[in-house]
């Protein structure tokens, strides 16, 4: 195995995780897989993300279980909810509990919706607060686990219907025993989670804010709709109706060559036997 090359796939994987995506899409899945199994865990995750979600499921049952859990916890829900379902029933079965526990109905509900529509491709990992809670509850909340997106937090009844929203900046600006509905703004817009991508792409609501809420057909908050990941799966759809996009030229002199041949090399008994 020749180090300096995998050191040089792994580098290009890193830097051009979307150029790297589309070429290891015209590999033999296999080949692929024994590659990003060399890769960084957060780098396979950026290529994985990159990728149609129906050649990356075809990558995920060439990895092991301890690679799969590692990925699956690096992606975003819905990403893991997009390549899930490409996946065979068994296979879904298998790599489900690999979410946390909490994740697994978040990611059922999402594929439940339609892979073209907005509930695919909710972001569920907000902080959801209660219109009575005071500042110091919500300060609480956030300091016992990590969530995906910060920008806002929102506030809901007992209906779980969006009341309002917060940005996390005004927790500081105030004495912690206030109330949240007492600075709470009003919620914005929202988007119907049935609603079509390409639909709500085309929508004036972007204007000024990259973030909009989503509701159910019971109008019920579900989480948040991120611009820029409408925007990438939209291109992604339309990259999978089209030829695949040109690599940059240069990029692919420097190191698809490299790439290919180190996928090749893999996939040779004598190296996969090294490897294990």
């Amino acid at each position: 195995m020749n180090s300096a090359n995998l050191r040089l796939s792994i580098h290009y994987m890193t830097i051009e995780p979307q150029a790297a995506a589309r070429q290891l899409e015209l590999l033999p899945a296999g080949q692929g897989g024994l590659l990003l199994q060399q890769a960084p865990t957060g780098v396979a995750a950026r290529v994985l993300q990159a990728m149609l979600p129906d050649f990356a499921a075809k990558i995920l049952p060439q990895l092991t279980d301890g690679q799969n859990s590692k990925l699956i916890q690096e992606l975003s829900l819905a990403d893991v909810a997009a390549i899930f379902r490409y996946l065979s029933g068994d296979d879904r079965r298998h790599l489900l509990p690999f979410l946390p526990q909490g994740k697994q109905a978040l990611c059922k509900m999402l594929l439940n919706y339609p892979e073209y529509t907005v509930g695919a491709l909710v972001e569920t990992d907000v902080l959801v607060l209660d219109s009575k809670m005071s500042i110091a509850e919500a300060l609480l909340r956030l300091k016992r686990r990590n969530y995906a997106f910060l920008q806002w937090l929102y506030l809901v009844n007992a209906s779980r219907r969006l009341e309002g929203r917060v940005g996390i900046g005004e927790l500081f600006r105030h004495p912690p025993v206030t109330l949240i509905a007492g600075i709470m703004s009003k919620p914005g817009p929202r988007l119907n989670a049935a609603t079509e991508l390409q639909t709500a792409l085309a929508l004036d609501i972007w204007q000024g804010q990259d973030t909009v809420a989503v509701i159910n057909r019971r109008q019920e908050f579900i989480g948040v709709l991120h611009h820029h990941h409408l925007r990438n799966l939209v291109r992604r759809q339309q990259r999978a109706d089209t030829r695949p996009e040109a690599i940059p030229a240069e990029l692919l002199e420097l190191y698809g060559d490299t790439l290919v041949s180190l996928a090749e090399l893999f996939s040779s008994p004598k190296t996969r036997e090294s490897l294990n």
